[in-house]
C-alpha cells in the first residue's frame, strides 16, 4: 500500500498559490488599466489627438525688428499603454512629435532646442488646462501651459535647462489642423 505524505500535495498547492497570486496581480493591473482607459476616453483628452499648427512668440523688451516668433506643427496621439516620460510626474496622456522652426529665434541669441534625436512632445489635460512638454528627455525642454478653447489652445511657454543657458519665455497658440 502506498503511503500518502504531505510533501506530495505541497507542490501542486504551491503551484496553485503562485497562479492565484499572478491572477490577483493581473486583476489589480486590469483595474488600473481600466481607470487609465477611462481617463483617455474623456472628450477633452480625445479632442487633443491630431495635428496642430503652433506659433510661439518670444518675450522681448522694446521694439526689436528681428523675428520674434517660431512656427511649426505638433502631432499628438493617446498614450494607450500608460508609458512614462522623464520629468513629467506620472504618465502623460498624450505622446507626439513636433516640427517647429526655432532657428528664427537664433538671430536674437536664443535657440531653445538643439536638434537632438526625435523631436518628442508629451502632454496632459486637466479640465480646460493643457500642459505640453517639448523634448522631455533633453537637456533643454520647453513647457507649454495653456487653456483649451473650441479649436485652439493659448497660453505661456518657458524653457527649462538641466544646466545654465539662455532662458526664454513667451506666449503660444495652437490651432487645430
Amino acid at each position: 500500500m502506498r503511503r500518502l505524505t504531505l510533501a506530495r500535495f505541497a507542490r501542486p498547492v504551491r503551484g496553485v498559490a503562485a497562479s492565484a497570486l499572478v491572477g490577483l496581480v493581473l486583476l489589480g493591473c486590469g483595474s488600473d488599466r481600466s481607470a487609465w482607459q477611462q481617463t483617455l476616453a474623456e472628450p477633452r483628452v480625445q479632442g487633443m489627438v491630431g495635428l496642430w499648427a503652433v506659433e510661439l512668440r518670444l518675450d522681448r523688451p522694446g521694439s526689436d525688428p528681428m523675428p520674434q516668433r517660431a512656427a511649426g506643427m505638433i502631432s499628438l496621439t493617446l498614450n494607450e499603454e500608460g508609458n512614462s516620460a522623464p520629468g513629467f510626474g506620472g504618465p502623460p496622456m498624450l505622446f507626439g512629435t513636433y516640427d517647429i522652426a526655432f532657428r528664427t529665434f537664433a538671430p536674437l541669441g536664443y535657440e531653445p532646442l538643439p536638434n537632438e534625436g526625435i523631436p518628442a512632445v508629451v502632454g496632459r489635460v486637466r479640465g480646460d488646462s493643457v500642459d505640453l512638454r517639448l523634448a522631455p528627455g533633453g537637456k533643454v525642454t520647453i513647457t507649454m501651459t495653456g487653456v483649451l478653447g473650441t479649436d485652439s489652445i493659448a497660453g505661456r511657454w518657458a524653457t527649462e535647462y538641466r544646466r545654465a543657458g539662455n532662458e526664454g519665455t513667451g506666449q503660444f497658440v495652437l490651432r487645430r489642423r
